[in-house]
């Protein structure tokens, strides 16, 4: 289903027959390596909220929500740009596959979906600011508050979709989003495919390696230098805390579902 979407959502972009074929390859590619739908259906099928029409839209849906963030995200970071399309075009498809995504969600819970989104939104616009050069002085707290809107808000909303009235698993979902984007800071610092490590983001490795080293301008500054640090252990050990914190969320709540759960756990690793 998701296949179809995009090939129509790709084919309105007038391209050539090349480029149009390699784009899908590589969409399709994408979202079957993030899984986010797949995230959403597992869950799903674990509290039976829903048809299998709705749970099919739905998952279309979220993967479209975090492919339009990401799309956007590249931009601003300079990573993974679209060879096919401008920088300029891939903002607005951005945008396109953004408005898809919410008109496939039910009319009920739309203001709902919205109010995250535009949440998680406004964090992405504070993002740009996290940088050594803007703002040297971000503390940890400052950077999980940011994470918290931003990542875990769009978790929230698989399980806002699932069940509104579910606090408890709007809570699970939010501390796996913080989980999930501290391990996706220390890939980054670590990857030279990515800007964080040169553009010098002031996220979690970044802050902590200045927090053990007392290196505060950067000086020694290198990705040894933050293997060293201690940094990215610490930061594991706090990934690790979010992970665990999520599931007793669960655990507590919904002690009648214990073995799907700790099959959830186990089937996916962030």
């Amino acid at each position: 289903m998701i296949d179809q979407y995009i090939s129509d959502l790709i084919k309105k972009l007038n391209l050539s027959a090349t480029s149009e074929e390699q784009l899908l390859i590589y969409v399709s590619n994408k979202i079957q390596r993030d899984s986010w739908g797949s995230y959403y259906e597992t869950i799903n099928k674990l509290f039976n909220k829903g048809t299998q029409a709705d749970m099919q839209r739905n998952s279309v849906a979220i993967q479209l929500v975090f492919w339009a963030f990401d799309l956007v995200d590249d931009v601003v970071d300079g990573d993974h740009l679209l060879e096919w399309i401008s920088r300029e075009q891939q903002i607005l498809l951005s945008h396109i596959t953004m408005l898809q995504a919410i008109r496939l969600f039910n009319q009920k819970i739309q203001d709902d979906v919205m109010a995250l989104i535009v949440d998680a939104g406004y964090a992405e616009f504070y993002d740009i600011t996290y940088d050594f050069n803007e703002n040297p002085d971000i503390s940890e707290d400052e950077y999980i508050a940011l994470v918290t809107q931003k990542s875990g808000n769009l978790m929230r909303l698989i399980g806002l979709i699932i069940d509104k009235d579910n606090v408890p698993l709007q809570y699970f979902m939010q501390n796996v989003g913080i989980a999930a984007q501290i391990k996706n800071d220390i890939d980054s610092i670590l990857s030279e495919h990515k800007s964080d490590f040169y553009q010098r983001k002031m996220y979690l490795p970044l802050i902590k390696y200045i927090f053990f080293s007392g290196d505060k301008n950067l000086q020694y500054f290198s990705r040894e230098n933050i293997l060293q640090s201690g940094s990215l252990d610490y930061c594991r050990l706090l990934y690790n805390y979010y992970i665990e914190k999520a599931y007793s969320i669960l655990l507590d709540a919904f002690p009648d579902k214990t073995e799907g759960i700790r099959k959830l756990k186990d089937e996916f690793n962030f």
